[in-house]
């Protein structure tokens, strides 16, 4: 069995081609302690969401929030 058919993806059940502007190309490996791991994964089931969706949508969100307005002077939002 080839790896792609473990998680449930191959030619028949991948869709249609996504628009190039819409393929997540990109993948981003967060280090977690396993009660990090539950709390997120907790917090995304009670959204009904799979986890890579909830946690892309919340950091995307938290991504436009802390974006400086055009011309203002904000920080970047980074942590001190």
């Amino acid at each position: 069995m080839a790896g792609h058919d473990l998680c449930g993806y191959n030619q028949h059940t991948a869709g249609k081609p996504k628009k190039p502007e819409l393929r997540k190309t990109h993948m981003l490996r967060i280090r977690m302690t396993a009660a990090e791991h539950a709390a997120v994964e907790r917090a995304a089931r009670g959204t009904g969401l799979e986890l890579s969706t909830w946690a892309r949508a919340q950091l995307l969100a938290l991504a436009k929030k802390m974006r400086a307005p055009e011309g203002g002077g904000e920080s970047s939002g980074q942590g001190k």
